[in-house]
């Protein structure tokens, strides 16, 4: 029978496990067990085989054992039949047999990979119930990926419990990416909770989990709520970086409030944060929306001091605004000065 599994013959392995009920005894679970590893090791048998193996076994004997149940449960995900595996998994804990870690977290990570949240929840489940953690990788994709299907809801049950089992302090990543979808919805209040629900239970912020709230408010016109954030995190110790800068100065330009932008620039440089190029072409295209040619001229002798090189998107907004000021001469000067010939 072996040898026959070995080299493809399903039909001959078959026939042959049917031949030896002839001899007393047999076949026995090892007969079973040998016929699903070299008949799955050659590719002969379909995940509707592995459910007719198990169907026989467990109607006429020998029953299975622990290894049977992981030969079918391993053959199962290389067969790429998830609700086989789940199958098997509850048949082998009804049969008082305990699935191992390397199995179960290899489970949740296949149907992760699938896009599966249904069968990636029962994984959980299934790991959970038995007193098994997902490692941090595994959780912060479990988390990443009902985020990335909308699901906020089942995001923040997930950090609850996963907190709840005293697994939170590894998953800054999970807690931010969290954050900063709340934030981007218009849920910057609720992402704001959280993030004082975290606090309480001992975890320590970043300057990403500032920044995402940062984002927040400042997309909704919350100012004082955004400056605020900026005053807390700098007397927890977290110095803001330049994101942190450029999104408040974004926000803060496109609100028509060009006077705080530029106090901020400023203040940027003193708290020795140098703005790069994204930050400068922020506030040039918005001194060009409100006709301060002049000041947008003036910046760009400043970004060229600093030694930055300006791009396709400085000169567009440059030009853009001496064109709308009837400066057409100035424009095309800009225009020739950087356009190839």
């Amino acid at each position: 029978m072996k040898d026959y599994a070995t080299y493809g013959l399903a039909q001959e392995a078959w026939d042959t496990l049917n031949d030896m009920k002839r001899v007393s005894g047999k076949p026995t679970v090892y007969d079973y067990n040998a016929f699903l590893y070299y008949n799955l090791k050659s590719g002969n048998l379909s995940i509707e085989d592995l459910v007719e193996v198990h169907g026989r076994m467990r109607i006429l004997g020998p029953s299975p054992n622990a290894l049977t149940f992981n030969t079918l449960l391993n053959g199962s995900l290389s067969l790429g039949s998830l609700e086989g595996a789940f199958y098997f998994t509850k048949e082998m804990c009804r049969n008082g047999f305990v699935p191992s870690f390397s199995f179960l977290s290899k489970l949740l990570k296949r149907s992760l990979e699938l896009g599966d949240l249904v069968y990636s929840l029962d994984a959980l489940e299934l790991m959970l119930d038995l007193d098994y953690f997902p490692t941090e990788p595994t959780s912060n994709l479990l988390v990443n990926s009902f985020i990335k299907s909308g699901k906020m809801h089942e995001a923040c049950f997930l950090l609850s419990l996963l907190s709840d089992k005293c697994f939170l302090p590894s998953m800054h990543h999970s807690y931010n990416s969290i954050i900063w979808a709340l934030c981007k919805s218009g849920q910057t209040c609720v992402a704001s909770a959280l993030f004082c629900s975290l606090k309480k239970r001992g975890i320590g912020h970043n300057v990403c989990t500032y920044t995402a709230l940062v984002h927040g408010f400042s997309r909704e016109g919350a100012w004082k709520e955004a400056f605020h954030v900026m005053d807390e995190m700098q007397r927890e110790g977290c110095k803001p970086n330049v994101v942190t800068y450029t999104i408040l100065v974004k926000f803060l330009s496109d609100y028509g409030k060009i006077k705080e932008a530029q106090a901020l620039l400023n203040k940027m440089e003193r708290e020795g944060c140098d703005p790069d190029l994204v930050t400068y072409n922020i506030m040039l295209h918005a001194l060009c929306r409100q006709d301060k040619i002049r000041e947008a001229c003036d910046l760009i002798e400043i970004i060229e001091q600093k030694g930055l090189h300006p791009n396709s998107f400085t000169y567009s907004a440059l030009v853009g605004g001496l064109l709308k000021a009837g400066r057409i001469g100035s424009a095309n000067k800009h225009l020739l000065d950087i356009l190839p010939f």
